[in-house]
């Protein structure tokens, strides 16, 4: 399989457009680009960003869910994929004859959000084209570095100007979410401080109220019971589509081993000796779970952890089984 640099040109902002009017900056083509290397399972056998180009929607939870897996690449519906459907008012537009584009996402907020600005934009009726070009003129920011820039190529590092912009003005909301004081942690720290409280008051009573009866049969138990692992808990980490709502996980995070291990261990403390346990167990079998998973599912587990906290750099460089590691002990961290 061809492995590209990520240097290849894959028609990135940085491209020329030819054909700017156009729903895709491109001059429309019949059939799939020359430079694809077709073989009888992939339209382009060509790995870039990590990705070949299958001919088939590979089948995963999501996309047998909604019905894709299986599908042709080349015969996927415009309506199966635009937010909200045939409920969708812009394929109105298109049925006449307007402009209509689409930008990818890759997570249902994102789809949210970006439908939330653009409307807001629409209402406002701004040209984004004027915004960005008198937003760059006041802030003095320079044209393109290359030479002779084309008229497209110098709207689209405005715009992409305005929007580090936008993105500079909620950071700091990004930076306190993982922060001590965040509102995900001080749950944590609340219920952590709930749960030794109610571990001092038992071990006071146990030790005052315990039977005679009780210390014998403890005694003659050589060996503890075996702890029967409960499936569910396995089959929610492992479902890419159960998101939740909590960040659970600390942005400081490593991804090594020793690392997780550690951190494992101190949630004891945090969602009590049961869950600890059965956590404990599924974690044994982090490798079993791993083999069973199919690969596009892995990438969609990665986009998990870093929904449910990690950066985006741990959840790219996290080994297999310690990914299953963090993603069973959120999810037991989600039950308390």
């Amino acid at each position: 399989m061809e492995r590209l640099p990520l240097d290849v040109d894959t028609k990135t902002s940085d491209a020329k457009y030819p054909d700017w009017n156009s729903p895709t900056g491109f001059k429309t083509t019949h059939g799939l680009p020359a430079n694809f290397v077709q073989t009888k399972s992939h339209l382009d056998s060509r790995e870039i960003y990590g990705k070949t180009m299958l001919r088939k929607i590979a089948p995963t939870a999501w996309s047998s869910k909604y019905g894709l897996a299986g599908q042709n690449m080349e015969q996927v519906k415009l309506v199966d994929l635009i937010w909200r459907g045939w409920d969708n008012q812009h394929l109105r537009a298109l049925s006449h004859g307007s402009y209509m584009s689409m930008i990818v996402c890759r997570k249902v907020n994102e789809a949210v959000f970006l439908q939330a600005v653009l409307s807001l934009v629409r209402e406002k009726k701004w040209d984004l084209d004027d915004l960005a070009n008198h937003f760059c003129k006041n802030q003095s920011i320079a044209e393109p570095t290359k030479s002779h820039p084309s008229v497209e190529e110098i709207k689209v590092h405005q715009a992409q100007a305005l929007a580090k912009f936008l993105i500079e003005q909620v950071e700091p909301f990004a930076t306190n979410m993982s922060s001590s004081s965040s509102p995900a942690q001080q749950e944590i720290d609340s219920l952590r401080a709930q749960l030794e409280a109610e571990k001092a008051r038992n071990s006071q009573s146990a030790e005052s109220q315990q039977a005679p009866k009780r210390r014998r049969l403890q005694e003659k138990q050589t060996a503890p019971l075996p702890f029967v692992l409960k499936e569910d808990l396995v089959q929610r980490a492992v479902n890419p589509e159960l998101l939740g709502e909590r960040v659970l996980l600390n942005q400081t995070l490593g991804h090594t081993k020793q690392s997780i291990n550690t951190w494992v261990k101190r949630l004891k403390q945090t969602i009590g000796a049961t869950k600890h346990d059965e956590l404990t167990a599924a974690i044994a079998r982090a490798p079993e779970i791993l083999k069973d998973i199919p690969k596009d599912r892995v990438t969609l587990l990665r986009d998990k952890l870093s929904h449910l906290g990690c950066t985006v750099t741990v959840a790219t460089k996290i080994r297999g089984p310690e990914m299953i590691t963090l993603l069973l002990a959120a999810t037991a961290l989600a039950d308390v």
